[in-house]
């Protein structure tokens, strides 16, 4: 069984141990130099800082820095800059233009004389040289720095942040728990409107550096900073360096009114779906026959809706773009102005964003009722009021990417990046398989994914210097001709079907379409021979298989009933009987046409293996693979029945572009009309909307682990989980029960998946962005027994969960409201479980291991819950067990809900095992064999001495609306590598005590509004530790020590005294109990903070915090060594991003 072939592929998935599901060969290093160059490389001359020779002139801001860059026509130039870090306070700044997206940015720090890090980041618009964002940009909302400072703050591996090599986005420039000076920088780019793109850190005087890929142009900023105060008067060298690309950036896309109204018998609070409909980009004339069928098929559909949820019928409103006019004189563009727009520059992935972003303007501006003051065009009648359907849950896009391009979102991953999947096609093909002069080649080249997430999302998240769409809408994508999706939507629609033959009575036909809009997965509604649901894994997808396997018995389908190939033997003949009942010949034949009336019995399928977009790789590849053409050939006679092989089924699986739609003009004229083209023009969302089916599949790579399940697994184990939720719903105060949707329970099992997250990196985004639905995402799913929704969501039991009301009233001045939470853990010798392959342990906890006190459910009737419980499995690292709390709540009055400032560690008593083999996070580097034949572990050595994670705690809120959740998310244990990495010191926690801060909207008063209007957290500038006798670095031990904190608050909103800080030490006091100590400003110097510590400054360990008045917090964990008494000195390779 042959996955990879490549010894330098190997060498690099030995770097970040992480599992693509699909197979490639050498990738090429697909930065921008796989863009075009525009010129020469340009050697500028040797920049000096003028600091350096002026001190008068600080270059200590981002508002101050010193300009490096090149002319504004030369987009590809180098320079070295010489600077000296002066004092413990000094931070250099350089100032830099990116003038093209998809630049390459190499920086170097070196010649250091002493511990100096590096900062890279920005992204204002150059040409205003102002805040103003770039055309249609959303950097994003806050929500998750408390859960990317857990697996982002300077915590594990000696300065190379969630294994990216040295690099890491402060999300929003919250850099709060590295300490020093640089944990500044971030809060000072965040607020002039730019973001921290890259960090380096490593310790000593070990040269930093920095490469990355950036995609939005603007002014971006270079920060050099001293770790821990130290500097020194001999110069530093900073080498940087810009690779622009080709690419030019379109204009805006234009604003749209939407005055079209529903049906007249529906009111337009009733409408839960818009249909994207542009009927001229398909191909099709207002004369041709599929276009008047396929016009009235939506509109039935809009009008008549299928409703298996009935009383709740999901109306609907066709949003024709051919009935877009001009909105007036001022524009004089037409619709297919702004498509040709594309057309003519079908290289460029920005170009396809540019009409994605119109469309999904189009849709913003429906379901908000955007009235623009000035706009471009009005789709309906312009002289109509603008009209606003406020409860649509589903987005339907008719058309593949041709007509509504998928969003293009810059592919971060450095293993199966996208740009290896066109070299592996080409490898395949012999020939570029995909034309890079095409949007999906392009796309690829670009290294950029695919994803309909931004159309279901009213605003993203800030994350890693790139927006994280998480949609709050179901979407859906009906593919890929005219004919074929009339044929699926065939038995969906009422009324006439032309061209079909028959036309059937009209009631039977609406009892046709409910029954195909409803997946019955109940054994109640099936024979006693019927199998109903088919799931497959082999290698490390076993252990996600046999977990789906399980939810498929919890939710009534017994194993009788499911059909399984989880093992590491079966082959494509296994596949083509397991998965299609054994009926695959006769009932779609290879070439012939379908027997009318033929249904398939399986009903939900979960298909995991390894794909290629045309194919499916089975275990043993030895009768070779599962082609999508082999199902995409059977046809239909003139006069088949309305319902279709797949119809009333759903497809999902976790492989690697199982769900990537090539349409046949994609794809390079190299190939030529061979059976060849035919084969890699077909693909699994085509050829299962044919046959009427619906599919979820991922546009690009997905991922997993190899001991347990995460990334794509465990984002299929939730959907699966979804799939047979109960639901209920209520109307005119009554409570109906109800049926999940597909496009609903992808979209919560996005949303769980990201609450239920401690760390992120930057595999969570592209997992969470590629999973995409093909099908009407209202298509209902029927079982047995229906699973209770997860204890963070309502359920009739508990109808406010998870925004409790009657908390109490925040101060009354400054709005604050304090709730504590303690977690106390129960750990037995059966929760450290063995995994045999490598002979490690998991530390595995359950609900019923904690106990919790909370005082919201003491003091205020709020309902007890349990923590949820899971593993983080953060790449490259130790798998620890970690928890989340939901802390959602509105404030007493129950009109306004609390916002969460901050979620503080102040308390614990924790254990320690010795010796102890954790399981890493990994990847097995050779292929001839299952990876679970293998012993290979690799080691821990870059977290050496050190804590992971650093800083264990912290919180997100995420969704919006009904779907937010405020979380305290928490790991239980910590994990100290010995210096071999192959052990080391696990510390299981006992007890965790937590402080939640949270800020009461209700409380209007002068100071409140100014601490409201206070994001930026305070800087630790300096932490020094030192004996009784007063030395700074002490050989010997003695009775106490005292620890010395230089910190501030800079941001004088509604804080303009930096002695309103509170700072605390937690100190790990006997090597059993973290104990919080507040410092105390000295009298002299406002600024320095101290506290005596009962143990020497050789043995003293700590956590530093910060907390101004608004709630802003910055900690300094010396990266995991919880102490500044002694250096340990850690060198890192790069790994390229």
């Amino acid at each position: 069984m042959r996955r990879v072939t490549s010894p330098l592929l190997a060498l690099l998935l030995l770097t970040l141990f992480l599992t693509p599901l699909a197979r490639y060969p050498s990738p090429s290093v697909a930065l921008a130099q796989d863009t075009p160059e525009l010129q020469a490389l340009e050697q500028l001359p040797t920049y000096a800082e003028v600091e350096a020779g002026n001190p008068a002139q600080r270059n200590d801001s981002p508002t101050t820095a010193e300009h490096i860059g090149a002319p504004a026509d030369q987009v590809i130039w180098t320079r070295t800059i010489t600077g000296t870090i002066d004092r413990g306070t000094d931070v250099d700044y350089f100032r830099f233009v990116i003038s093209r997206p998809a630049s390459r940015v190499r920086i170097t720090l070196s010649d250091l004389p002493a511990d100096y890090d590096l900062v890279f980041g920005g992204g204002l618009d150059p040409a205003s040289q102002t805040l103003a964002p770039l055309p249609d940009f959303d950097a994003g909302i806050a929500g998750l720095e408390g859960i990317t400072q857990v697996g982002g703050s300077i915590n594990s591996i000696g300065g190379s942040i969630n294994s990216i090599g040295g690099s890491i986005n402060s999300i929003g420039g919250s850099i709060n728990s590295i300490g020093g000076s640089i944990n500044s920088i971030g809060g000072s780019i965040n607020s002039i409107g730019g973001s921290i793109n890259s960090i380096s850190i490593n310790t000593g005087t070990t040269p930093e550096a920095i490469d990355t890929f950036v995609w939005q142009p603007g002014v971006y900023f270079v920060a050099v900073a001293p770790k821990n105060g130290v500097f020194s008067p001999r110069p530093y060298t900073l080498d940087v360096t810009v690779e622009g690309s080709a690419l030019s950036v379109p204009p805006a896309a234009p604003r749209t009114i939407v005055t079209l109204p529903p049906a007249e018998w529906i009111a337009p609070e009733e409408v839960t779906t818009l249909y994207l409909y542009y009927p001229q980009r398909l191909g099709l004339q207002p004369d041709d026959a599929v276009m008047r069928t396929l016009t009235e098929q939506l509109q039935d559909l809009a009008n008549a809706p299928p409703s298996p949820n009935w009383p709740r019928p999901e109306y609907g409103v066709v949003l024709d773009l051919s009935q877009l006019t001009p909105a007036g004189a001022w524009n004089t563009e037409t619709l297919d102005d702004l498509y040709r727009r594309w057309d003519q520059n079908p290289g460029n992935p920005l170009y396809a964003n540019y009409i994605a972003r119109f469309i999904d303007k189009i849709i913003k501006s429906a379901i908000h009722g955007t009235n623009y003051t000035v706009h471009d065009f009005v789709l309906g009648d312009r002289n109509a009021t603008p009209v606003r359907y406020p409860n649509v849950r589903n987005i339907v896009l008719v058309g593949g990417d041709d007509v509504f391009p998928f969003f293009r979102l810059p592919d971060l991953t450095t293993i199966a990046n996208e740009s290896d999947y066109f070299d592996y096609t080409r490898a395949v093909a012999g020939t570029d398989m995909f034309d890079p002069a095409k949007p999906l080649g392009a796309a690829l080249r670009y290294r950029m994914i695919l994803s309909d997430n931004p159309y279901g999302t009213d605003r993203p998240y800030r994350f890693y210097g790139a927006p994280l769409f998480l949609p709050n809408r179901a979407v859906g994508r009906l593919v890929e001709s005219p004919a074929e999706i009339s044929a699926y939507l065939q038995g969906y629609a009422h009324g006439s079907v032309e061209p079909y033959a028959q036309t059937p009575d009209p009631a039977a036909t609406l009892q046709q379409a409910e029954s195909l809009a409803l997946i019955d997965a109940r054994t109640s509604n099936s024979t006693l021979t019927e199998t109903l649901a088919f799931v497959s894994g082999y290698d490390f997808l076993i252990d996600q298989a046999e977990a789906i396997r399980s939810t498929f018995t919890m939710m009534g389908i017994t194993p009788t009933r499911t059909n399984a190939l989880i093992n590491d033997t079966w082959q494509s003949p296994d596949l083509e009987r397991e998965w299609f009942a054994g009926r695959l010949a006769q009932e779609l034949p290879e070439n012939g046409l379908v027997p009318d009336g033929t249904t398939p019995q399986i009903r939900l399928n979960s298909v995991n293996a390894h794909f290629d977009h045309w194919q499916v790789l089975p275990a043993n590849e030895d009768q070779g693979t599962f082609l999508a053409q082999r199902l995409r050939s059977p046809q239909y006679g003139p006069d088949a029945s309305y319902q279709r092989y797949f119809a009333g089924t759903l497809g999902y699986s976790v492989g690697c572009h199982s769900g990537y739609n090539v349409p046949a003009s994609a794809l390079s004229l190299a190939l030529g009309r061979t059976n060849d083209f035919n084969t890699y023009a077909a693909d699994f969302p085509q050829a299962k909307l044919y046959h009427g089916g619906n599919w979820i599949g991922n546009t690009g790579y997905g991922y997993g682990i190899t001991d347990g399940i995460d990334y794509s697994e465990r984002l299929a184990v939730l959907l699966t989980e979804e799939l047979a939720r109960n639901v209920t719903f209520d109307i005119d105060n009554t409570t109906h029960p109800g049926f999940p949707t597909i496009g609903d329970a992808l979209m919560l099992a996005k949303q769980r998946y990201l609450r239920n997250a401690s760390s992120l990196n930057e595999y969570d985004y592209k997992i969470l962005s590629v999973m995409n639905l093909y099908g009407l995402p209202f298509v209902a799913v029927a079982v047995d027994k229906p699973l209770a929704p997860p204890q963070e969501d309502p359920a009739p039991e508990r109808p406010n969960v998870p925004v409790e009301i009657e908390a109490p009233l925040g101060n009354a001045s400054t709005g604050r409201l304090t709730r504590l939470i303690t977690f106390t853990l129960t750990i037995g010798a059966n929760n450290y479980v063995e995994v045999p392959r490598t002979s490690s342990r998991l530390l595995q906890l359950g609900p019923d291991n904690f106990v919790v006190t909370d005082s919201f459910v003491l003091d205020y009737n709020f309902p007890a819950q349990q923590p949820r419980v899971f593993s983080d499995n953060q790449v490259g690292a130790p798998a620890l067990p970690s928890y989340a709390y939901d802390i959602s709540a509105l404030n007493q009055a129950g009109d306004q809900r609390l916002r969460v400032r901050d979620v503080m560690f102040v308390g614990g008593t924790y254990g320690a095992r010795a010796d102890f083999k954790p399981q890493i996070t990994q990847i097995v580097t050779e292929t001839e064999q299952p990876i679970s034949a293998t012993a290979t572990q690799p080691l821990f050595t870059a977290g050496a001495g050190l804590w992971f994670p650093a800083k264990f705690f912290g919180h997100s809120s995420v969704g919006t609306g009904d779907l937010q959740r405020d979380q305290l998310f928490s790991f239980a244990a910590q994990f100290r590598a010995n210096e071999d990495g192959a052990t080391g010191v696990l510390r299981p926690y006992s007890q965790m005590v937590f402080r939640i801060l949270y800020d009461d909207p209700s409380i209007t008063t002068t100071t409140a509004n100014n601490l409201r209007a206070d994001n930026r957290p305070p800087e630790i500038e300096a932490v020094h530790i030192r004996d009784a006798s007063g030395e700074l670095r002490p050989a010997a031990a003695g009775p106490a020590s005292l620890l010395i904190v230089t910190a501030r608050d800079k941001d004088g909103a509604g804080n303009t005294q930096t002695n309103q800080l509170e700072v605390a030490a937690l100190f790990a006091q006997g090597g059993t109990n973290w104990v919080e100590l507040p410092l105390t400003p000295t009298a002299t110097n406002p600024e320095r903070f101290t506290v005596e510590l009962p143990e020497s400054a050789a043995s003293a360990r700590f956590i530093v915090r910060a907390t101004d008045p608004a709630g802003n917090s910055s900690y300094f964990t010396a990266g995991g060594r919880f102490t500044t008494f002694s250096e340990t000195k850690i060198f890192l390779p790069l790994v390229r991003r």
